[in-house]
């Protein structure tokens, strides 16, 4: 496996990943009404156990298989839920920020903040 050059494909699989998790909120709460902070909430936390299920184990989202990408750890040992759900609650909640901060703490890496914390990567998977 090797580490991506670009962020487009991880662009592409969140932007997959997020639709179908919308979809499935949008199907689990039919009732959409209520505080904007409570639906996002939900969202986020669906986008969580979402993320971490489906990339611990070697295990990758619908996204990232449908542009041939993975997540792994750095020093090539196996990925644990635990470092999946550290990646995933930057991106389920402080995307924005958690890639800015990664970016300018590690420019060139290809790391958001809490792929730095989880000691992870997105890399191509062959």
């Amino acid at each position: 496996m090797k580490t991506l050059n670009s962020w487009w494909p991880r662009f592409w699989a969140w932007l997959i990943d997020s639709i179908i998790i919308w979809l499935v909120t949008t199907v689990l709460f039919l009732d959409l009404s209520g505080p904007d902070f409570l639906r996002m909430s939900r969202l986020g936390i669906i986008a969580l156990v979402y993320w971490t299920l489906l990339e611990s184990d070697g295990r990758v989202s619908i996204g990232k298989k449908a542009m041939n990408i993975k997540l792994v750890k750095i020093n090539g040992k196996k990925l644990t839920v635990a470092d999946a759900a550290i990646s995933a609650f930057g991106k389920a909640f402080l995307l924005p920020l958690d890639m800015i901060i990664g970016v300018l703490a590690r420019p060139g890496k290809k790391q958001r903040l809490f792929n730095i914390a989880s000691d992870t990567i997105a890399a191509e998977e062959k």
